[in-house]
């Protein structure tokens, strides 16, 4: 399963938000979670907000992803992303796309997801989204 749910809390009344993330391999429309040290790879994040206070609302999401190595080893944060806020209810999807993680990286990690709302000036605002992925296994092929 590559597809996995996001748990949000929106402190915020008349406001709601709900959403998933899918990790795939290589092209979006392949989801797994078995990838090869030489392919890419990414998130795809879909939400969507709900409520007649999302017009009282401005700032931009901001979305990042955690891995977590098991066995020996460190792992941290990837690059993240902004998206803007649509100030009215609004579905968003947005395709976050890694690089290959290389050879040395071979291993099986946790990941999860977070999409953290900030505001206009860049304050952190009383709405964030989490999502804990399934494992992930890089692994290294000896032939394509």
């Amino acid at each position: 399963m590559s597809t996995f749910p996001m748990i949000c809390e929106e402190q915020l009344p008349l406001f709601g938000m709900s959403g998933s993330c899918t990790l795939f391999e290589a092209v979006p429309d392949t989801p797994t979670n078995i990838i090869r040290t030489n392919e890419s790879w990414g998130v795809i994040f879909n939400w969507t907000t709900t409520g007649p206070y999302n017009h009282l609302m401005a700032g931009h999401w901001h979305l990042d992803c955690f891995l977590e190595k098991w066995g020996p080893g460190e792992a941290g944060a990837l690059p993240g992303t902004t998206v803007a806020f649509v100030s009215a209810p609004h579905t968003y999807s947005k395709t976050l796309t890694f690089p290959a993680v290389g050879n040395a990286n071979e291993g099986s990690y946790k990941i999860s997801a977070r999409i953290k709302l900030h505001g206009p000036l860049s304050v952190p605002g009383p709405v964030i989204c989490m999502a804990e992925g399934p494992m992930i296994d890089f692994y290294v092929a000896a032939f394509p």
